[in-house]
C-alpha cells in the first residue's frame, strides 16, 4: 500500500510555502475586486504522485481517469488587491489525471492549470475577457470599450490562442482519442488527442500525460463553412462507425446550427444547415443556450430551448458575461431539430412544452405499427432555467455568516421540499397511472399546472428562502413519432399532410432527481435499464438550491424498469459527490456490472475536521464502497470526466 502523501504541503514547498487557499482579501485601496464568493483555490499538482488507497482496487480497473473543472478563483493583483471570479463555472480551469493499476492496487495522480494566459490577462486588466457570470470590474465604459475591442479584434483572439494556449476559459468536458484537425498548424500533433471543450466554440489541446496545453483550436480548423461562436460542450460519438459528432452556432441577423461529423479515419462531413422552424416556418430561429443533444443510429436532435441569447448574441459581447445576455420565454415551445444521418438534411422540427436541460442521458430508434419511424430520448430536465440563476448563490456568503446561518436555513429547504415534494408526486401518479415504461399516449403529458405548481406550493412553507425551492431534474423520456410522415408534411406545401405538419413531443418521467447523468456506455443509441448520476443529499441543501452553505450531493443510481422502489444512493455527511462514471467490467455484458468512480469533497466543519477530497470506487450494482484514495486536504471542483483502459480505448468517455 502507498504511503499517504500530502500534496497540499507538497505544493507549498514548491511555491516558496505560498498555499493555494482563498487569499485574505488586502489592497492599498482597502478594496477588492469582486465580492469574495466564499471559493477557494485548488492546487495544481502537475509531478505525478502515488496517493494512498484504501481498500481493494478490482483487478481488471487498470487505466486512466481524466476529469475537467476549476481551480482558481482568487486572483492577487499588483495593487496588492484580490480578483474574485463571481461564477462557479468560470474558475480558472484544472484538469485532474488519475492513473489505475488494479493489478498493484495503485493510484497515481497530477494535476495541472490549463488556463494560465487568462490569469495574465486578468491581471493585465484585459476587459475582453469574456464570463458566463458576469465581470466585477466592467463599468459602462469598460462595456463600450470591450464590445468594440471585440468586434474589431477577432484576428487579435485568433493569434492570441495560437501564441498562447492556455488563453482561454475551457473547463467543461475532457475527452480523450477526439479526432483533430489536419493541416499545416496540426503537424506537431497525432491523428487524435486529449481535448477540454465548452460550450464555445473552442477546444483545447493537452499532452495526455503531463497535461500541458499545446493548442486551442475552433471547429472552423474541420471545415471553414463551420462559423459560429457557439457549440455543444457534449458532443456525440457513434459506437459502431466512430464517427464524432457536433455542431456551432452562428449568432447574429440570421441565426444558424450548423452541424458536421468527423469519421473515424478523419473526414468531415457538413450537414444542411438549420435556420428555420421548419413547423413554423415564419417564426424567426432564435439562438438558445444548448450545452448537450441527442443522436440515434438514423438521426441528430438539437434542442432549442426558450432560453434565448438576447439579440441574437450582442447583449454577450456587450456585458461580457454569458448569463446576463439570456432570457427566458415559458409561453413558447420547446424545439427539437431533427436531421437525418443518411442524407445530411434538416427533415423535422417537434415541439414540446417550456422547459430547460443541461444534460441528455440516451436515445435510440424505433419503428411504430406503420412502418415509421419514431425517436426516443431521455433528458434531465427542469421546468426552468431557474437552476442557473440558483448556481449564483454557491458560495456567496462569507463563510462565518454561512456557518451561522447553515442549520437554519436547511431546516427551512427541507420541510418545504418535503412537503411540495410530497404534494407533487402525488398529483402525478394521479395523473400518470400509466407504467413507468408505457409509451402509448393519449395526449401531452404534464406532470402538474401553474396553480398547483410545486414552486408556488412550497414557497409560503419557505418564508427564510430568497426564493422558493428548485424541484431538482426528473429524467424524461420524450417520443417523437411519425419522423418520415412529419418531415413529408413539413416539405410539402400543397396540405396533403397537414395532419402531421405540427407535431407535439409528449413524455413520461422515468426517474426523478438525478443530474450529471452517466449510463453503460455499451447501451448508447439502445434501449437501456440504469442510469447513474448525482442527487440531492439529505445532510445538505438541494443542488438545485446550493447558496451559501454550499453544494452538497450524494450518488444515485436509478432503476427505469423497476422505478422508484429500486432506487439505490451512497449519500454521507459533510461528503459531496461529484458526476459519478461508470466502468464496466469487461468480462461481463451485464448493464451494472462495474464501478462506479467520483471524486467527492469533505468540507471543514468548524470543529477541527478540514476539507479534503478523495476519489471514490463503488460497486456500481449496489453502491458499496469498494476503495478510496485520497488526494488532498483540500476541495477540488469538477464537472466531468472520461476513463480509458491501459490500452488507450476510450471507455467512458463524456
Amino acid at each position: 500500500m502507498a504511503p499517504s502523501i500530502n500534496v497540499q504541503s507538497n505544493y507549498k514547498d514548491r511555491n516558496n510555502n505560498k498555499g493555494q487557499n482563498t487569499p485574505k482579501t488586502k489592497s492599498v485601496l482597502g478594496k477588492s475586486i469582486g465580492k469574495p464568493t466564499g471559493y477557494k483555490n485548488t492546487p495544481e499538482i502537475p509531478e505525478q504522485v502515488e496517493i494512498r488507497v484504501t481498500g481493494k482496487l478490482p483487478r481488471w480497473l487498470s487505466g486512466v481517469l481524466y476529469r475537467s473543472g476549476t481551480g482558481k478563483f482568487n486572483i492577487p493583483l499588483p495593487d496588492g488587491s484580490m480578483y474574485h471570479i463571481q461564477h462557479p463555472f468560470d474558475g480558472l480551469s484544472l484538469v485532474h489525471r488519475f492513473e489505475f493499476s488494479g493489478s498493484s492496487n495503485t493510484v497515481k495522480y497530477n494535476s495541472r492549470y490549463t488556463a494560465k494566459g487568462v490569469e495574465k490577462r486578468i491581471v493585465e486588466r484585459d476587459n475582453t475577457v469574456l464570463f458566463f457570470g458576469p465581470d466585477p470590474c466592467k463599468t459602462v465604459f469598460d462595456k463600450i470599450s470591450s464590445f468594440f475591442h471585440h468586434i474589431t479584434g477577432m484576428g487579435k483572439m485568433r493569434a492570441r490562442q495560437e501564441a498562447d494556449p492556455t488563453s482561454e476559459i475551457i473547463n467543461v468536458a475532457v475527452t480523450p482519442n477526439f479526432p483533430l484537425p489536419k493541416g499545416d498548424r496540426f503537424d506537431s500533433l497525432s491523428d487524435q488527442g486529449l481535448v477540454v471543450k465548452t460550450d464555445a466554440n473552442m477546444v483545447q489541446v493537452l499532452d495526455e500525460v503531463t497535461l500541458a496545453p499545446k493548442k486551442i483550436f475552433t471547429y472552423t480548423d474541420y471545415a471553414p463553412g463551420l462559423n459560429g461562436q457557439l457549440s455543444a460542450a457534449h458532443h456525440q460519438q457513434d459506437p459502431v462507425t466512430g464517427e464524432t459528432v457536433n455542431f456551432v452556432v452562428e449568432l447574429g441577423p440570421v441565426v444558424q446550427f450548423r452541424a458536421f461529423s468527423v469519421s473515424a479515419s478523419g473526414v468531415t462531413t457538413q450537414f444542411e444547415p438549420i435556420s428555420q422552424n421548419l413547423a413554423d416556418p415564419r417564426a424567426t430561429l432564435k439562438a438558445a443556450y444548448v450545452h448537450s443533444f441527442s443522436m440515434t443510429e438514423k438521426y441528430i436532435i438539437i434542442p432549442n430551448y426558450p432560453y434565448w441569447f438576447s439579440y441574437n448574441g450582442m447583449a454577450t459581447i456587450w456585458h461580457g458575461s454569458v448569463y446576463e445576455s439570456f432570457y427566458w420565454d415559458g409561453t413558447k415551445p420547446t424545439l427539437y431539430q431533427v436531421l437525418d444521418r443518411r442524407t445530411k438534411k434538416h427533415v423535422a422540427t417537434y415541439q414540446a412544452d417550456a422547459y430547460f436541460a443541461f444534460h441528455t442521458v440516451n436515445a435510440w430508434d424505433e419503428v411504430d405499427e406503420d412502418g415509421d419511424d419514431v425517436i426516443v430520448f431521455d433528458v434531465c430536465a427542469y421546468d426552468s432555467p431557474d437552476i442557473i440563476s440558483a448556481s449564483f448563490g454557491l458560495g456567496k456568503a462569507d463563510e462565518a455568516d454561512a456557518t451561522n446561518n447553515v442549520k437554519k436555513s436547511m431546516d427551512i429547504e427541507r420541510s418545504a421540499t418535503a412537503k411540495g415534494h410530497r404534494a407533487w408526486k402525488a398529483r402525478k401518479a394521479k395523473k400518470n397511472r400509466r407504467a413507468s415504461i408505457n409509451f402509448k399516449k393519449d395526449g401531452p403529458f404534464k406532470p402538474f399546472d401553474e396553480k398547483t405548481s410545486y414552486m408556488n406550493q412550497t414557497q409560503e412553507h419557505a418564508p427564510g428562502l430568497d426564493k422558493p425551492p428548485i424541484r431538482p431534474s426528473e429524467v424524461r423520456r420524450y417520443r417523437l413519432e411519425n419522423v418520415t410522415k412529419v418531415a413529408l408534411a413539413q416539405a410539402d406545401k400543397s396540405g396533403v399532410y397537414n395532419k402531421y405538419r405540427h407535431p407535439h413531443a409528449d413524455y413520461i418521467i422515468v426517474a426523478e432527481d438525478v443530474e450529471l447523468p452517466r449510463i453503460d456506455p455499451r447501451r448508447e443509441q439502445r434501449p437501456y435499464r440504469y442510469v447513474w448520476g448525482v442527487c440531492n443529499s439529505v445532510y445538505g441543501k438541494s443542488y438545485a438550491n446550493a447558496s451559501s452553505t454550499g453544494l452538497v450531493t450524494g450518488i444515485v443510481k436509478a432503476d427505469l424498469k423497476l422505478g422508484p422502489s429500486a432506487t439505490l444512493k451512497w449519500d454521507k455527511p459533510g461528503c459531496s459527490c461529484s458526476e459519478p462514471i461508470f466502468i464496466p467490467n469487461p468480462s461481463s455484458e451485464q448493464e451494472d456490472v462495474g464501478v462506479i468512480l467520483s471524486i467527492v469533497n469533505m468540507t471543514g466543519d468548524g470543529k477541527g475536521r478540514k476539507d479534503s477530497c478523495f476519489l471514490l470506487v463503488l460497486n456500481a450494482r449496489d453502491l458499496t464502497e469498494i476503495a478510496k484514495a485520497d488526494i488532498g486536504k483540500y476541495n477540488a471542483s469538477t464537472f466531468h470526466g472520461s476513463f480509458m483502459d491501459a490500452n488507450g480505448n476510450s471507455i467512458s468517455v463524456n
